[in-house]
């Protein structure tokens, strides 16, 4: 099994990219996406910066280089430590059609800490291929963007992951 490259902890006020990689519903439902933002940034003292398409609806269907795009604008961003999908979906195949060894290498080259769910499965498995480890956790509005707050077990969990260099236990 291959040496899988483990990305940079998080620091309190560091920032985390959201990306809409399979669904476009964080446009299409934006209360529920700014209260997972709301969430997410209260609950870890981080700051959430959008993509420039992770809000966009129905042009991420019609074009998945819009969503690579913005995985690769995170990816090679110095500034952003960390990268959050919005919700998982059904369409994340498409931007693999997209994806080149150079894509690859940039993942490789920047490792970030990635996190998502779902369909986002396929994209853990792009950031497996470029040998960096990723975070299959809850979405920004399945799981951080609940009604009655993020539940205890994630947040002990999601510090774990996100904050300090100890083995990662279930996220």
């Amino acid at each position: 099994m291959k040496q899988l490259i483990k990305p940079n902890k998080l620091n309190p006020g560091d920032l985390v990219a959201t990306v809409s990689l399979s669904s476009s519903m964080a446009g299409k439902i934006p209360g529920r996406y700014e209260y997972g933002k709301k969430q997410f940034e209260e609950t870890f003292g981080v700051k959430i910066v959008e993509m420039p398409n992770s809000l966009k609806t129905d042009e991420l269907y019609s074009n998945p280089q819009l969503r690579l795009d913005d995985l690769m604008t995170a990816v090679k961003d110095p500034s952003i430590k960390a990268i959050l999908t919005n919700i998982g979906g059904d369409d994340t195949v498409r931007l693999l059609r997209c994806m080149t060894d150079e894509h690859f290498e940039i993942i490789r080259n920047n490792p970030k800490i990635f996190l998502g769910m779902s369909d986002t499965t396929a994209n853990h498995l792009m950031f497996f291929h470029a040998g960096v480890s990723s975070f299959y956790s809850a979405s920004l509005m399945f799981g951080y963007g609940e009604n009655c707050g993020v539940p205890k077990i994630m947040i002990e969990n999601t510090k774990k992951t996100l904050f300090d260099n100890s083995p990662i236990g279930i996220l």
